[in-house]
């Protein structure tokens, strides 16, 4: 329940206390603007400048107790609700203001108006009365008595008129009498699902629910957002004795609703750290799993809660498992789904939760309820306060349910106990996708997103508004970018790239210490990051937050000293874009050293350039900047460097002949070539679940292979072998049939010396007529089949004769092993110089950079 926002980009430059940014389109770098300091409003006793509280800080309370009677048939829900209303706030307060969420449904109502006619998710798909009041009361703190008070609908709000000013530290008692029906179709916060056993009902916004009150606004009455008074819920619901109940909070009378084997489990479950079905599969159609006939009432409460979820269902299985908190308590997880979900997947649910609310409460602060429910109905997915609704069919792929569990359930830490406004979607949904990402990677499980497909989106998007915007004026087009990827790229950046993991885990863990159950804005926020970690980081909130701005670093130029590659190089850098972030970049020599240098955001506070010196001892191979490509840069092409496009016309009577005799003798020699029998050069990257492996073997003279393998995966990647004429290609174990083209480049590929075959004559040859420079070295180009198809190009060093690189010139098939390869590092094996450093791309992908492992030679 974590949605909507407010109104004016100015506006909320205001509430959130930030300079407002008007220009949204990119323009040229300017160092003045991109690392100009942010204007923070000036800390007093409520907000320090540390970002945190002050000795002043005020919040005001609601405490809620609520009967409601639910008929299933009609779908009404009857309910008296009484709310206690505590007024910390230094301000006399003439009036009270609640959110009428069921008013939505209403044919008159504003999201009414604002469904579009195709529909959307959050839209109206069918009508209601909304809440029906019945009555508005307000006690007498002298005597106890209620009287009606005065009040005005306003749309989807409750103005209740007070008959005298509520002072500060005093406290009142409101009751509301209502009745409202269920919607079918709840925009996908609440809604009925029949199932085989019977039908679920999924309830939220099923209360009046006081606004937040707050030292930035006063009454937050235009908020469209997610923000509540977190204060103690307390509710009892009436339903047919075959239902269960749960939601928000502990069930406080579970002897009273469950069968004696059921509360026999549930006490059994407290204790366990495997899954205990408090209801089976099997009972979920036995009507002798409830007790005997009539209407049951389930008690439940919950601290802190300010809002709350629950489910009504006969059809329930019902699974419950302890969970551990570093504080040495223990909650309750519990899951609950119909037997049309995917059983196989749903029964690890409990124990994804407890493995989820145990990494989130060791990582940033205990979770902070006794009980948390995952139940599965209609809704997509919403995350209240101990409870998360997830669409039923969810399955075990890709965002399913250990990924919307992950997510769901991490809204218990934003925005449940980190109350901000929810006009401000990314510290909503952009903070959660950001601990759900962190999550995933400790607990290596998948989430709704993955990290590399977010900073891809990013670099090609062009939304045209900032993370900042409100969420009532973002296009629905940026809602999924600006409000979860944008904000949760940045966030790992942050942690990443810019203060490393421990410095920013010290620093957010204490801003959600300093938080919790309070009501912090994004200026708050970013202060304390800042001064946790003793950064200035005006220029990162700038460009990730509070503007529309796009990244694009380049390569301009790389200079060997006085053209000696054992000088060194000179590398040049431009910033073109009007974001800036660190650089990394990647410089692998012919030697086959690969090493990183790291250069701080701060080099470009001088201008738009910058240069620097790397000791290169021999010729550089490459030069490239993100080679993890973990930044959104637009332009790719300028973040590599391979050398300078010189060309020198080729020595008279070289030929292509004449350079295979070059290299077969830089190498150790072709009498030698020809003598082997057998091969195995094992090449690889990374390690355990990221090993990337290359292998190639050969069995002298015509049989060959070349298999490219990734860990995780039961079956290689992709698996050549030739025998011959003959080519077989297998892609994830299963057989896929190659082209005459294809198998041609096959051929030639896999062999380990694919010279030998070119001089046998079965191939078009031709030398350019010009070398090239091919990363600071000169080369010679062979061609071979040019104007066919198929056709390769081989580069050999023109003073060692080395092989270098060779090539598909297409470069645009992905069933090609490759469509370039580079290699360096020579070392000398058996009397043949092999190459240990390898850098091959394939089709669509980025380059992959791999070392030698095993290396095998057998000779005749």
């Amino acid at each position: 329940m974590t949605r909507l926002f407010k109104n004016m980009l100015t506006l909320v430059c205001c509430i959130a206390g930030l300079s407002p940014v008007c220009g949204q389109q990119p323009v040229a770098f300017n160092p003045l603007e991109s690392f100009k300091q942010v204007m923070y409003p000036a800390g007093n006793a409520l907000r320090t400048v540390n970002g945190k509280p002050g000795s002043q800080y005020w919040q005001n309370r609601a405490d809620y107790q609520i009967s409601a009677d639910f008929d299933t048939l009609s779908r009404q829900l009857k309910a008296t609700q009484e709310v206690s209303y505590f007024n910390n706030s230094p301000d006399a307060l003439s009036e009270l203001w609640f959110l009428l969420g069921q008013n939505r449904f209403r044919k008159d109502s504003r999201t009414t108006m604002l469904t579009p006619l195709n529909g959307s998710r959050f839209g109206i798909m069918e009508f209601t009365d909304g809440f029906v009041l019945e009555k508005v009361m307000i006690k007498n703190n002298k005597d106890g008595t209620w009287s009606k008070v005065d009040y005005k609908i306003m749309n989807d709000q409750l103005k209740v008129i007070l008959p005298e000013d509520l002072n500060t530290k005093a406290k009142l008692s409101i009751r509301i009498d209502y009745h409202f029906i269920l919607p079918k179709n709840g925009s996908d916060f609440m809604g009925v699902l029949p199932t085989v056993n019977g039908t679920i009902y999924q309830f939220a916004s099923w209360f009046p629910r006081i606004l937040v009150y707050d030292d930035i606004e006063g009454w937050n009455t235009s908020n469209s957002g997610y923000y509540i008074e977190p204060g103690k819920l307390k509710y009892k619901i009436t339903v047919p004795s075959e239902c269960i109940v749960q939601g928000t909070g502990q069930l406080l009378n579970p002897e009273q609703v469950l069968t004696k084997i059921q509360l026999e489990r549930l006490h059994a479950a407290k204790k366990s750290d495997q899954t205990v079905q408090i209801r089976t599969a099997k009972e979920a159609g036995m009507s002798s799993s409830r007790p005997g006939p009539g209407r049951l009432t389930w008690h439940f409460s919950a601290d802190n809660a300010g809002d709350g979820l629950f489910v009504v269902s006969k059809s329930f299985i019902w699974d419950a498992v302890k969970v551990d908190m570093p504080n040495k308590e223990v909650v309750m997880a519990m899951s609950l789904y119909p037997v049309e979900s995917n059983y196989d997947t749903w029964k690890q649910s409990a124990q994804t939760m407890k493995k989820v609310l145990e990494s989130y409460s060791k990582l940033w602060s205990p979770y902070p309820f006794e009980t948390s429910v995952n139940v599965a109905g209609p809704v997509t997915g919403i995350g209240g306060p101990g409870v998360s609704f997830i669409h039923y069919k969810s399955d075990g792929m890709a965002n399913g349910v250990w990924s919307k569990i992950n997510h769901e359930l991490g809204h218990s830490w934003f925005n449940m106990m980190i109350a901000g406004n929810g006009r401000q979607a990314w510290m909503v949904e952009g903070l959660n996708s950001f601990i759900n990402h962190v999550n995933g990677e400790v607990l290596e499980g998948e989430t709704a997103f993955l990290m590399a497909d977010a900073v891809d989106w990013l670099g090609k998007a062009k939304p045209g508004q900032s993370v900042a915007t409100p969420y009532e004026l973002m296009i629905d087009k940026n809602f999924a970018l600006l409000a979860y990827m944008k904000p949760a790229v940045a966030l790992n950046l942050l942690r990443t790239q810019v203060l490393g993991k421990k410095r920013f885990d010290d620093a957010f863990r204490t801003f959600v210490q300093a938080w919790k159950f309070k009501h912090p804005v994004p200026a708050d926020f970013f202060r304390c990051m800042e001064k946790e970690t003793g950064e200035n980081l005006s220029w990162f909130w700038q460009s990730w937050f509070l503007n529309d701005w796009s990244l694009d670093q380049s390569i301009e130029n790389v200079k060997y000293v006085n053209e000696q590659p054992e000088k060194g190089i000179d590398i040049k850098l431009v910033n073109k874009g009007k974001m800036v972030m660190p650089l990394v970049l990647e410089i692998i020599e012919f030697n086959g050293q690969v090493n990183r240098v790291s250069l701080p955001a701060e080099v470009w506070q001088k201008g738009t350039e910058w240069t620097f010196h790397y000791p290169s001892t021999t010729a550089v191979i490459s030069v490239k900047l993100d080679p993890d490509r973990a930044l959104p840069d637009t332009d790719l092409g300028n973040n590599i460097w391979r050398g300078n496009a010189s060309q020198k016309k080729v020595p008279a009577g070289m030929t292509a002949q004449t350079v295979l005799d070059r290299y077969f003798a830089a190498i150790g020699g072709k009498a030698l070539v020809l003598k082997l029998k057998s091969a195995v050069l094992k090449y690889t990257r990374g390690e355990g679940k990221m090993l990337y492996t290359l292998e190639q073997t050969a069995s002298f003279p015509d049989q060959y292979s070349f298999i490219l393998d990734f860990a995780p995966l039961a079956q290689p990647l992709q698996k050549y072998t030739v025998n011959g004429e003959n080519v077989n290609y297998q892609k994830f174990g299963a057989p896929e049939e190659l082209n005459a083209k294809q198998s041609l480049q096959v051929k030639l590929m896999c062999r380990l010396f694919p010279e030998l075959e070119m001089n046998t004559g079965k191939h078009q040859l031709r030398l350019a007529d010009s070398t090239r420079n091919l990363s600071g070295t000169d080369v010679y180009v062979l061609f071979a089949n040019e104007n066919h198809a198929a056709g390769r190009a081989y580069y050999y060093d023109v003073k060692t004769g080395l092989k270098v690189k060779e090539e598909d010139l297409m470069h645009l098939d992905p069933d090609l092993p490759y469509t370039s390869m580079e290699m360096a590092e020579y070392k000398l094996l058996d009397g043949l110089m092999l190459p240990y450093t390898l850098i091959f791309k394939r089709a669509g992908e980025n380059e992959t950079l791999l070392k030698g492992k095993e290396f095998k030679l057998t000779m005749n």
